[in-house]
């Protein structure tokens, strides 16, 4: 991808990501229920009956810390997300916290494969979120095999994870979303092995793979998922998206950065009933005649035109047909003014439109 295409990328995928604050696991408590701790003075002061701990990376949570931890044996939730600080010995303290059902390790950059061993005797973990952990490979995961009540992984920027390692997550039974964002190595054959994944909900794919239309025909396979995020700026034609409208379950679809998607396979899209959200980013392809397909997938709540050049004032138009569409985002779309989006807006008066211009 071209340097000014990488920066227009970034620029319009921050509605969807850091103005939306994306969060792809979904955690079972509520923020306001973790108790915040920024140092050793503030475990000491925690309850001895406290739930959900967020320890804050300030650089003074590390392992001594987590060491103080492991009395706690109520928690259920423990989210240490950019403490640096803590590394894999830091987690072995951890093991008699018998309830934990959370554990949210984000940019602690120090885990490895080592880590996930002694993460390993969490028999009651539900969600893991190693994002951003660089370091862990597929033998880590492969520790991972005897966690039967696991059905949450974030795995984003784990970028030594490759085919052989998405077959020993496909070994976990009960798995409902999984995020392989930045995972750049899976590849089309790795894909094949989610389809023993009978309970998988949710998939987010990585960006700037090799993944191409066959990987996408095994994914579409899979008939319980009901969100997909396909892989941004992969090899995926009309072809794909095609055997992806076959998947009659989805409610969210998000497609991004694909050359090779064309108004033709946005028409399929007709097929999707149950589809309540669509993400329709950087696709230079589509045209107006893209949203007139669009405008009949009545059961569309949320929609998404970020960095589509084709489409215009005259297309979005269309859209006002959509009546159950609650939110609707145009972003840097070169051809859509102010002025057609007042327009619109003075049709759907229940719709929150937002946009801003290409400027």
């Amino acid at each position: 991808m071209h340097l000014h295409q990488a920066r227009k990328a970034k620029e319009v995928m921050r509605h969807i990501t850091i103005r939306s604050g994306f969060e792809p696991l979904a955690s079972r408590f509520k923020k306001s229920d973790f108790v915040q701790v920024w140092s050793a003075e503030d475990i000491v002061k925690l309850p001895g009956n406290v739930v959900a701990v967020r320890g804050m990376n300030t650089g003074t949570i590390g392992d001594a810390e987590l060491e103080m931890l492991r009395r706690f044996t109520s928690l259920q939730a423990l989210d240490i997300s950019g403490c640096t600080a803590v590394t894999n010995h830091a987690l072995t303290y951890l093991t008699r916290l018998h309830s934990l059902k959370e554990l949210k390790l984000s940019f602690c950059e120090s885990i490895t494969d080592e880590g996930l061993r002694a993460i390993s005797k969490f028999g009651s973990l539900d969600l893991l979120d190693i994002s951003g952990c660089h370091l862990i490979s597929d033998a880590g995961l492969a520790h991972l095999n005897n966690l039967n009540h696991l059905s949450q992984v974030d795995l984003t920027g784990c970028f030594n994870i490759t085919n052989k390692g998405l077959q020993e997550v496909s070994k976990l039974p009960r798995i409902e979303i999984l995020c392989l964002w930045d995972c750049e190595k899976i590849t089309d054959d790795g894909l094949g092995s989610l389809r023993q994944l009978s309970a998988l909900k949710v998939l987010y794919l990585p960006q700037f793979s090799e993944i191409t239309d066959h990987g996408i025909s095994l994914i579409s396979e899979i008939s319980s998922l009901e969100v997909l995020y396909l892989p941004a700026f992969a090899r995926i034609t009309d072809q794909g998206i095609a055997l992806i409208a076959e998947v009659t379950n989805l409610r969210v679809l998000s497609l991004e950065g694909l050359k090779g998607v064309t108004d033709a396979s946005i028409a399929s899209l007709i097929k999707l009933r149950n589809l309540q959200t669509l993400e329709l980013v950087l696709l230079e392809k589509i045209s107006d005649a893209a949203l007139a397909s669009i405008s009949e997938v009545q059961s569309l709540e949320s929609l998404k035109l970020l960095g589509c050049d084709g489409i215009s004032d005259n297309g979005i138009i269309a859209l006002s047909t959509l009546r159950r569409l609650k939110d609707l985002t145009i972003s840097h779309c070169s051809n859509v003014s102010l002025r057609g989006v007042e327009a619109l807006r003075r049709t759907m008066p229940d719709c929150e439109i937002e946009f801003t211009s290409p400027e």
